[in-house]
C-alpha cells in the first residue's frame, strides 16, 4: 500500500511536462489570422479534484472479484493432460481440487489495495456548425479533460482443496558425474484420497483507464475504458485473451483487445453515466433487468485453460449453458478469466492467469 500522506492512498504522477497540452483556438480573427499557441497546465487545485474524483469511483475503477470463501471449481481437464504431465515428470508432486479461492490482500483498516494512477489533462477546443438563415455559423467551447491510467499491483494468495493426491514413496538418486549425485522425490503415479489444502502465491499487475471531465470547475468521471486487464504475474507469463462474445437474447457483442469501429474495444475509452441517468448518453455495455446473457465464444492463444465469468461476487466456469443474470440496477464489472490447467494439479507454481474486468451498465424498469 503506497501512501502520500495519512489516510491517502493514491499518488499522482504527472505526465510529460505536467500534463501540459496545448490549444488552438479555431475562431478567426477579423484580419483573418490565427491566435497564437496557448498551454495549460493542470493546477494544484486540479491535482486535488481529479485526486477526489479517482477516490470517489475508486469501486468501479479498481478490481474487485476475489472471492471471500471457497466456491466449488467445475473444471474440465482432460484426463490424458494429466498423466502424461506425471509421465513426464513424476519427480513433481500433483493434486485435484474440488473448490478454490483466490484471495487479495487488503489494508483491513481501510478496505482497499494500493492504486497509483498518473494522468495527462488536455485543453481541447471543439467546434459545431449549425445553419442558421441561411448562413453557417460556427460555435465552438472549451472542453478539459484529463485521461487516466490505473494501475494496481496485488499480492494475495490462490487457496484449493484437494480431495486426491499423488503420495511421496522414495527418493531417487541419480549420479550426475563421477562422485556427484542428484536426489528428487518420487511420487505415485497414482492419486491417492485426501482432503489438503493447497496454497500458492498470487502476484498480479492490472491496467486500466478512465477520462475525467471538468463540469463547473468540479472533475467528474467522464468515461471508462472498456475493460481492465489483469496479468498474473506478469503480461509475459499470463495467458493472452484476443475476444470474447456476450450474448442475450436480442443481439451478440464481440469484446475484443483492440478497438475498432464493430466491436467493444478494451482499450476504447466510452461515455459512463450513473445507474440513476435515464439519458441515452451512456455508452457502456448495457442490459435491463431481467436480461441475461451467455459468453459463446472465447478467443485466445491457449487451448490448456479453463475460462471463467465472475460476475457480482459468483465464480462459474464458462460453458455453452452458462448465463449470467442481470438482476440489479447499477454499474457493476463482468471478469472473464483463464487459468491454465497445470494450475489445478502441480502442487507447486504460483497463479497464472488472465482477467479482463468490462463495464456492465444494468438499467431499471424506468430506464
Amino acid at each position: 500500500m503506497t501512501s502520500g500522506r495519512p489516510k491517502k492512498r493514491y499518488r499522482v504522477l504527472v505526465l510529460g511536462a505536467a500534463g501540459v497540452a496545448a490549444l488552438m483556438a479555431v475562431a478567426v480573427s477579423g484580419c483573418g489570422r490565427m491566435p497564437p499557441l496557448g498551454f495549460w497546465e493542470p493546477t494544484s487545485a486540479d491535482t486535488a479534484g481529479i485526486d477526489t474524483a479517482i477516490r470517489a469511483n475508486l469501486t468501479l475503477l479498481a478490481v474487485d472479484f476475489d472471492e471471500p470463501s471457497m466456491q466449488v471449481a467445475d473444471l474440465v481437464i482432460p484426463e490424458s493432460v494429466i498423466t502424461k504431465a506425471i509421465a513426464d515428470n513424476p519427480f513433481k508432486q500433483r493434486y485435484r481440487c474440488d473448490s478454490f479461492q483466490q484471495v487479495f490482500h487488503r489494508d483491513t483498516t481501510q478496505g482497499i489495495r494500493g492504486v497509483e494512477y498518473s494522468f495527462i489533462a488536455t485543453l481541447d477546443t471543439l467546434v459545431d456548425s449549425v445553419l442558421q438563415g441561411g448562413n453557417w455559423v460556427v460555435n465552438s467551447w472549451v472542453e478539459t479533460t484529463a485521461t487516466v491510467t490505473i494501475a494496481e499491483t496485488i499480492s494475495g494468495e490462490f487457496v484449493a482443496h484437494a480431495y486426491k493426491y499423488t503420495r511421496y514413496l522414495r527418493d531417487s538418486v541419480f549420479e550426475t558425474s563421477p562422485g556427484e549425485t542428484v536426489r528428487l522425490k518420487y511420487y505415485d503415479p497414482n492419486f491417492t484420497d485426501t482432503s489438503m489444502i493447497v496454497r500458492k502465491p498470487l502476484s498480479a499487475t492490472v491496467i486500466g483507464g478512465c477520462v475525467l471531465r471538468k463540469e463547473n470547475g468540479k472533475w467528474r468521471l467522464w468515461k471508462l475504458s472498456g475493460g481492465q486487464r489483469f496479468y498474473a504475474p506478469t503480461p509475459d507469463d499470463a495467458p493472452y485473451l484476443v475476444s470474447f462474445q456476450l450474448a442475450s437474447s436480442s443481439r451478440t457483442d464481440t469484446i475484443s483487445l483492440r478497438p475498432d469501429t464493430l466491436h467493444y474495444g478494451i482499450q476504447r475509452f466510452y461515455r459512463y453515466a450513473p445507474p440513476e441517468d435515464t439519458s441515452s448518453s451512456c455508452q457502456l455495455l448495457s442490459f435491463a433487468v431481467g436480461d441475461s446473457a451467455r459468453i459463446p465464444v472465447v478467443t485466445g492463444y491457449a487451448t490448456d485453460v479453463n475460462n471463467f465469468v465472475h460476475f457480482r461476487g459468483e465464480r462459474r466456469r464458462i460453458a455453452p449453458t452458462t448465463r449470467v443474470r442481470f438482476a440489479e440496477p447499477g454499474i457493476y464489472r463482468l471478469y472473464v478469466q483463464q487459468i491454465p490447467f497445470h494450475v489445478f494439479y502441480d502442487m507447486d507454481g504460483e497463479l497464472i492467469s488472465l482477467v479482463w474486468g468490462v463495464p456492465i451498465r444494468v438499467r431499471g424498469g424506468s430506464q
